[in-house]
């Protein structure tokens, strides 16, 4: 449950940062974002679209508008096997990132708490926190 809420916090934290980062965008006129900063903004996005669709009680219980609020995680070995892939891929792609390259600060943050997440959830992966709810 501890797993379940920290991972919760940080989607949350990840979530409100990932959208912050999209309100002061610069103006069309300023210089292209770098790459570091586009890398960061698709894995931060790809790894929150992921944690919804693997939890989608997540998004009931952040009142994510238009969210389905009848469904569950699919705890099956498959399913588990897979997002464990995923969980290994975004974190192979977020140790590729130089975060010295990163320029936007609020990146930076989206950046070290995305790959704390990751690290946090699989590092954890052995005290099979999938069958902790099962009553």
């Amino acid at each position: 449950m501890v797993r379940r809420l920290t991972t919760t916090f940080l989607c949350a934290c990840l979530s409100t940062l990932v959208s912050a980062c999209n309100r002061g965008a610069e103006p069309a006129a300023s210089k292209p974002r770098p790459e570091a900063d586009a890398r960061v903004r698709a894995l931060a996005d790809a790894y929150l679209q992921g944690y919804f669709e693997r939890y989608p009680d997540a998004k009931t219980l952040y009142g994510v508008p238009g969210a389905h609020h009848d469904q569950l995680p699919d705890n099956s070995f498959e399913a588990l096997k897979a997002w464990h892939a995923k969980e290994d891929a975004w974190l192979a792609d977020a140790k590729q990132i130089d975060p010295a390259a990163i320029v936007a600060a609020p990146l930076r943050a989206t950046y070290a708490i995305t790959r704390e997440a990751l690290e946090g959830s699989i590092g954890a992966r052995v005290c099979r926190y999938e069958l902790w709810t099962v009553s």
